[in-house]
């Protein structure tokens, strides 16, 4: 390692004050330099002063005034964290539109206006923003001033408004300008002063669910141009009739006379007149590019590559490059969102960079890395904000003392969790909508059920979301005519407090939603519910889907949830934390006390980051000698990405049983055979140690360390302490170190809300951030008695039970019909063994599967423990290679409450794919069948 420190700004330690930013490297420079040398799990350059060097001490002594800007924006809200040039650190939220919103008290002469604004700043920097009265979108105007600290406005014309008109000012920047702007106080006739700014972004996965991208051309070997409408015929939504098309993000597909085998065997070549052919018919300015078996083999997209650069093509995106995986659909889709994306976002950064001159700016991605926006790839920012609040969550825990945690980020379009057990959670194939993606992310699963989240009634049940009212019109209580959301619902609960939002709320409007949704029920079913009912309703159907999301994270991976702290964030999760905790029998909950902006925090803390990876679909007997030079070529990969001097790596390595679809990760530099099988016993309950194991893939995460300063917090207020009409209030700032506070009671920051439930103790520790501990019993699961509640909240508790069925047979499998194509179902029948719910899986096996039960019934008796197979038809079998497996569930107390059962279909003999195309007889003839039961009393 040289005689100097890793360069502030870029992952190194760094002083208060220091910052470094280095002139972004050219695009083609990809390669790590011939002189790295592998020492001690990290690449050292021979010591000698460089001309990066010198560039870094330039930095070091002259270039140390730079703000330091953290920023996530999500669906409704944009937040923000600066450290200041004299270690001080600032925080704001603003609108995701863009936009500040206040609301007129008094006219004070024509064109003057007394306003209540809550945006953070005292200085008037708004002069030339435009004005819109949220009630009267043509009411328009622009402000000549606005000055926060003594609540003037002053607009160039007057305007026909009431007192209490709401309203919202803009300048047409970008949310991360807007809050940037506020937090260096810069006006619009001013300059940027000098900033390093970090960001994450929802505009790509907005982008991508409302279907706003670019036009694509898609480049395919021939043959395969049908295959992204083909897909790979899972549905999802099991009985809808109307089955839609899939959605296609090309506008153009070509077939390319191409082919290479998967040996590497060239088959067809691609000659330049087939590449002239091809660059002369497109019609769009961003290509994504996916030939077959590319991955290994990618000379033919090179070539393309080159063509279409030379054809004046600018944004082209290449399958093996973006995801150097087997599987054609899932590299195509990975070329085709990124090329559908790619347009949109580099022209929001290079705004966002323009607005802000000289700034440097690197992006979160959702494996929850910092990258340079020269070598940011669209695709890697799907999870961008979510990844960031993870990091930000595993920062706090290890400050606080906690290695295992489970995260709740309650934003206000959705709710995200995920776990941190000393080490991220990757996943390295992300699914948004029908798109499967092969990207590195940090495992996080999203339920929508969030602030914003709308609460409606479908004629049978309740409902919480997954739409959501966004950042306009938002949730009722805002006051632009929104519908009834979750927030309105904590809001009529009296667990807000208006008065500490960050725009002006209105109560009568939440309300009056409220009675829109009960007269809406009465209406359609003839029952009159209470506002308490509807209220308390919609609050526990909004937990039950957070607590699954938390489920499909830790339970379904073989983690139970009790033996982590929960650690809440975003702006909503403290408000729901402890009914979540209970539901989930946890007993502690930590509380960061910058909760309300942990997202910033986290990407404030995030190491600049690059992955390589490599497919290597062999057994391990067969490829253990060449593991340690494959790590090294990718140790060396992934270092030339970072472009670095020195840099730290992660080596996983993928191993699966041979067949099996589903590979664990474990960590090379340890015990990885040790790893391998502690989990596959964690979570399939067995180990099958005589079959052979598989390498299924080799990955390196080349990291800098970052070491950035750490956030001051407000110092103790003695401030009086108000009480609500429901319940006490208590500020942040005013509570010493050590505070207990028992509840019901609110929590009050700048940022966020947290509501402490009955039964639960607050404690706040040193550094400002909270612990709370269970100090009486769990309540048991509520049970309501109207239908409309019961039905939703029921609903989803078994639906959840009968997709953990069918995730833990899906990753046991070892037949392709089972964990490619779900040819299996799983469901839950009642006692008299008729059907509850079932997952979506596959619908024949589906009618026939309460049959199937009630008739077994009648010739065994099934006792605790029982567990019954059958394909026999005459026991309600579907076809003979459907065996169903049924087992009877029972209380403590020994009453039978139901069945749990699920089919699949066996292959047969010799299966070589989907098609089930034997190479030899089945084994079984067609009139076999059998049925047996293990053990139980035969009648």
């Amino acid at each position: 390692m040289g005689p100097f420190p890793l360069p502030p700004g870029r992952g190194g330690s760094s002083a208060p004050g220091w910052a470094f930013s280095p002139p972004p490297p050219p695009r083609e420079k990809k390669a790590a330099p011939s002189y790295f040398l592998f020492r001690e799990n990290k690449y050292t350059k021979p010591r000698g002063i460089s001309a990066f060097m010198l560039f870094w001490l330039y930095n070091y002594y002259f270039m140390s005034t730079r703000w330091q800007i953290w920023i996530d924006t999500g669906g409704t809200f944009t937040d923000a964290v600066a450290l200041t040039t004299n270690g001080l650190s600032q925080r704001v939220k603003v609108l995701s539109r863009g936009c500040l919103r206040g609301r007129l008290l008094e006219r004070l002469a024509p064109g003057r206006y007394r306003m209540q604004q809550r945006w953070g700043i005292s200085t008037s920097i708004f002069k030339g923003y435009s004005f819109y009265a949220l009630a009267d979108a043509g009411i328009t105007a622009t402000v000549l001033s606005a000055d926060p600290a003594t609540g003037i406005l002053e607009l160039d014309r007057d305007l026909p408004l009431t007192p209490s008109s709401d309203f919202e000012i803009s300048a047409g920047e970008e949310a991360p300008v807007l809050a940037a702007r506020l937090l260096t106080a810069t006006p619009l006739d001013a300059a940027f002063p000098p900033l390093d700014m970090r960001i994450g972004t929802t505009k790509g996965t907005n982008a991508l669910l409302e279907k706003k991208g670019t036009d694509v051309t898609l480049l395919i070997t021939k043959g395969f141009g049908d295959l992204p409408a083909i897909g790979n015929q899972q549905r999802p939504h099991l009985f809808q009739l109307d089955i839609p098309a899939p959605a296609l993000l090309f506008e153009q597909v070509i077939e390319v006379e191409e082919r290479v085998g998967a040996d590497g065997e060239l088959l067809i070549p691609l000659t330049s007149q087939e590449l002239q052919r091809v660059t002369g018919q497109l019609t769009c300015s961003s290509v994504a590019v996916a030939f077959l078996h590319a991955y290994r083999y990618p000379a033919h997209e090179l070539a393309m590559a080159s063509a279409l650069e030379e054809a004046g093509i600018t944004h082209i995106s290449l399958s093996h490059r973006l995801s150097p995986g087997i599987g054609l659909l899932a590299r195509a889709q990975t070329a085709m969102v990124n090329a559908y994306l790619d347009p949109i976002l580099q022209n929001y950064l290079q705004g966002i960079s323009r607005q802000l001159h000289d700034a440097s700016l690197l992006v979160m991605t959702s494996a929850g890395g910092l990258v340079d926006t020269t070598l940011f790839c669209a695709k890697d920012s799907l999870l961008s904000g979510p990844a960031g609040g993870v990091v930000g969550a595993a920062q706090i825990a290890r400050q606080m003392g906690f290695e295992r945690v489970l995260t709740l980020d309650m934003g206000g379009t959705s709710t995200d969790t995920a776990r941190y057990d000393g080490r991220y959670d990757y996943r390295f194939t992300t699914t948004i909508e029908q798109f499967s993606l092969l990207s590195p992310s940090l495992a996080i699963e999203t339920v929508a059920a969030g602030g914003g989240s709308i609460c409606t009634f479908d004629g049978q049940r309740l409902c919480v979301g997954p739409q959501s009212a966004g950042a306009y019109p938002g949730p009722a209580c805002y006051g632009a005519g929104g519908p009834l959301t979750i927030t309105d619902v904590n809001l009529l609960l009296g667990k807000l407090d208006p008065a500490a939002m960050g725009i002006p709320i209105n109560i009568a409007d939440a309300r009056r939603a409220l009675h829109d949704v009960s007269d809406q029920i009465f209406r359609r079913s003839g029952e009159h519910y209470t506002e308490e009912e509807l209220l308390r309703g919609f609050e526990d159907i909004a937990n039950e889907k957070m607590a699954d999301a938390i489920r499909h994270i830790s339970i379904t991976r073989g983690f139970n949830p009790p033996d982590y702290a929960l650690l809440a964030f975003g702006g909503a999760g403290g408000l729901h934390a402890c009914r979540i905790a209970d539901l989930l029998q946890m007993n502690t909950i930590l509380l960061p006390y910058d909760s309300g902006l942990l997202s910033a925090f986290g990407i404030g803390k995030a190491r600049v980051e690059r992955f390589a990876s490599r497919q290597v679909l062999s057994p391990l007997s067969e490829c253990l000698p060449e593991l340690p030079a494959t790590f090294d070529a990718l140790c060396r990969e992934a270092a030339g990405l970072l472009q670095s001097e020195t840099c730290t790596f992660t080596r996983l390595i993928f191993l699966r049983f041979k067949g099996q679809h589903f590979a664990l990760e474990a960590n090379y530099d340890e015990d990885w055979r040790a790893q391998f099988e502690q989990q596959y016993r964690r979570l399939f309950g067995y180990y099958p140690g005589h079959l052979p194991i598989e390498v299924e893939s080799l990955k390196v995460i080349a990291a800098l360390d970052s070491e950035l300063r750490q956030l001051d917090t407000p110092a103790w207020q003695a401030t009086a302490q108000p009480a609500s009409a429901a319940y006490p209030v208590w500020h942040w700032e005013s509570l010493p170190d050590g505070a207990v506070i028992d509840g019901p009671a609110i929590l009050l920051n700048p940022f966020a809300t947290a509501f402490i439930e009955p039964g639960w103790q607050l404690t706040l520790e040193v550094g400002r951030n909270a612990v709370l501990r269970r100090i009486a019993p769990a309540p048991a699961l509520s049970n309501p008695q109207r239908e409309a509640i019961a039905l939703e909240l029921f609903t989803s508790r078994f639906t959840a039970i009968a997709e953990e069925m069918g995730a833990q047979l899906q990753r046991t499998a070892f037949s392709v019909n089972i964990k490619e194509r779900l040819d299996f179902s799983c469901a839950l029948l009642d006692a008299d063994a008729r059907l509850l719910v079932n997952a979506p899986h596959i619908p024949v096996h589906l009618g026939s599967l309460g049959i199937c039960a009630r008739l077994v019934r009648e010739a065994i008796d099934l006792a605790p423990g029982d567990v019954v197979i059958t394909n026999h038809p005459k026991y309600g079998g579907s076809h003979l290679p459907d065996i169903t497996l049924l087992c009877a569930v029972y209380t403590d107390e020994g009453e039978l409450i139901g069945y749990a059962i699920n089919r699949r279909t066996t292959p047969k003999s010799a299966e070589k794919g989907p098609a089930r195309c034997p190479l030899t007889p089945p084994v079984w003839p067609k009139k076999a069948s059998f049925s047996s039961h293990v053990p139980g009393k035969s009648r």
